[in-house]
């Protein structure tokens, strides 16, 4: 046997091929049933001046300020192969001066050589690979059967679905040869139909059940109860659902709990998913939306010129967005500096038009929830309804002219539907749509009845774009044609019914104009982790 060394371990080999270790002096180990060496690495302390020593103080006027002790890590661990589990946990726990708490259903062997780990690490090396659950509670190893457990995840999100279906529709037929069924179009007719539905509950029910039922070949047994008035809610329904392995998962969204019985390893997997899609569904976000027009000057018979932008003493940056999707053909691009650059853009589009805001909105989006601006009004117009007489004295059949109020929305209706990266990045779909009446034609029918019927003046797009957080998405190229007719004259003489048109002028001016749209999202609250609240 070697001398020991001041400030060094001295080891004594067994020999049965591993290692024991001497925590103070040199001594030999006589060999045991158990073979096994662990070298914990000493917890090191600063030099400090030698002073004489203070006070001891009492528990009272102690500071619970003082950091917890570093965990013990392991510099080496060997355990030969077939050591019964129960022995390698106990041996362990006395070598680090710990005791240990085995529960006695707790079988079969273990082994392992690991080098430099923490004790957490080397439990779960000896114990957790062989289907066993640990835990350190103080200064004791504890070892338990795995055993399905029960707990409980919070989910704040509102127990609501909703449902969106946007339609852009050109006509390429008269009127008069459409189908008599309300509701349906021609198939020679250019729809475009966009469909969002927001249902997080049945989302989040869907995919737990997806993770529980992983490796089970028998399907699961589900049970639900409506926890709402409206039989069409379909995440709104709290649900309970048995899986084939005994593991349970009940969903109530009025409560916004998530019950989960399953195995510790089943358990964890739930807890990460919960977490993350709790953090990816609390993204939101502030979408600032500026509409402008711009009445082209005859300068600018082709639309606005963009690169006129970034030119001269404006000096804007704009970049053409590159994002691949299909979309209306408009002018998109993507600017950078918020509000200021807006206002930057607005005084340079001045030098090429007449620019009027036709709408200044702001609201907020939580995640993969459509947010709708709608500025209108709703005109009224009179449509003929024709009813049949029938005749009392055999003759032809009479007819009754009825006149009946109708509305048609006129103004802003933009819909815009974003997805938040985590890292800020955004992909929205957006869809604006400006009606206007251009003109109202009417016509008198045989026995008098006047039926006016509007001209509405629709100018619409639908696209996809992404772009990062706090950049503007500048939408252009949505031309329009327009043609005013003002009336002048002598006052008084021109209103005059037939002598007063030599007194009366009309002056017609055709005008061209472009929409603009300025989209600014700006991330207000990031994903905020759940830890803490994910299990009770």
């Amino acid at each position: 046997m070697k001398s020991a060394r001041p400030g060094r371990f001295c080891v004594s080999r067994a020999p049965a091929v591993v290692w024991l270790v001497a925590l103070a002096a040199c001594a030999s180990t006589p060999p045991g049933p158990l073979h096994s060496s662990v070298h914990v690495e000493p917890t090191t302390t600063p030099n400090i001046a030698p002073t004489a020593p203070p006070p001891v103080p009492s528990l009272a006027a102690s500071k619970p300020a003082m950091s917890p002790p570093p965990e013990p890590r392991i510099r080496l661990l060997e355990v030969a192969p077939g050591t019964p589990i129960p022995a390698a946990v106990s041996q362990l726990a006395s070598l680090l001066g710990m005791g240990a708490a085995i529960d006695p259903e707790v079988q079969g062997t273990t082994g392992a050589t690991l080098r430099d780990i923490t004790l957490d690490s080397a439990l779960q090396e000896l114990v957790g690979r062989r289907g066993y659950a640990f835990r350190i509670e103080g200064t004791t190893l504890r070892v338990d059967p795995v055993r399905m457990t029960t707990r409980t995840f919070h989910f704040d999100y509102v127990a609501v679905s909703r449902v969106g279906t946007m339609n852009i529709v050109a006509h390429r037929r008269i009127a008069g040869n459409a189908p008599a069924v309300s509701g349906t179009s021609p198939t020679d007719d250019d729809v475009l139909t966009s469909q969002s539905v927001g249902d997080v509950w049945q989302e989040i029910r869907v995919a737990l059940t997806g993770l529980l039922q992983s490796g089970l070949a028998a399907p699961p047994r589900s049970t639900s109860v409506d926890s709402t008035s409206s039989a069409g809610s379909i995440g709104t329904i709290a649900s309970s659902t048995t899986f084939a392995n005994g593991s349970s998962l009940v969903v109530s969204p009025m409560s916004g709990l998530i019950s989960v019985t399953a195995m510790p390893d089943r358990l964890r997997d739930v807890e990460s998913f919960v977490n993350d899609f709790q953090q990816s569904v609390s993204r939101q976000v502030v979408i600032e939306v500026k509409i402008v027009q711009v009445d082209l000057s005859t300068n600018f018979p082709f639309g606005i010129d963009w690169n006129a932008l970034t030119a001269g003493a404006s000096r804007l940056s704009l970049r053409k967005d590159e994002t691949p999707i299909i979309s209306d053909g408009g002018l998109r691009f993507a600017l950078s500096g918020g509000g200021a650059q807006v206002d930057a853009v607005l005084k340079a589009l001045g030098e090429q038009g007449t620019v009027s805001v036709l709408s200044n909105e702001r609201t907020t989006a939580l995640n993969n929830q459509r947010a709708v601006f709608n500025v209108s009004t709703d005109e009224v117009f009179f449509s003929v309804a024709q009813t049949p007489l029938p005749s009392t004295g055999g003759g032809a059949t009479s007819v009754q002219n009825q006149r009946v109020p109708q509305r048609v929305s006129v103004g802003i209706v933009l819909d815009v539907l974003p997805q938040i990266s985590a890292d800020n990045v955004l992909t929205m779909s957006i869809r604006p749509a400006v009606t206007s009446i251009a003109r109202v034609d009417s016509v008198v029918l045989a026995d008098g009845t006047l039926a006016t019927t509007p001209i509405v003046s629709r100018r619409e797009s639908d696209t996809v774009a992404r772009l990062h957080a706090g950049e503007t998405l500048v939408i252009g190229g949505l031309l329009q044609n327009r043609r005013d007719s003002t009336v002048g004259g002598v006052r008084f003489l021109k209103d005059i019914p037939l002598i007063g048109r030599p007194f009366r002028r009309v002056t017609r001016t055709d005008t061209r104009s472009e929409l603009v749209i300025f989209l600014t999202p700006t991330v207000v609250s990031a994903a905020r982790a759940t830890t803490g609240t994910g299990g009770l």
